[in-house]
């Protein structure tokens, strides 16, 4: 599921084991396209791996999908 993926990927983000938190969060969001959370992890995690337009864009996404 979206949710267990998430939640892999997060503990893989808290190991600095990046990649595959990346993988695993990628994969929550085509679980769920409208996986906030995912998004938001997703974003966070290639921001510490490599800042560039893809973490941003992830985390545009996020914002755009997460209930206020």
């Amino acid at each position: 599921s979206a949710s267990s993926a998430t939640c892999l990927g997060v503990a893989l983000g808290r190991l600095h084991r990046l990649d595959e938190a990346v993988r695993h969060l990628r994969q929550a969001t085509v679980l769920d396209p409208a996986h906030g959370e995912a998004w938001t992890n997703l974003g966070l995690t290639l921001a510490r791996l490599r800042p560039d337009d893809e973490a941003f864009a992830a985390g545009l996404h996020a914002r755009q999908n997460v209930a206020v």
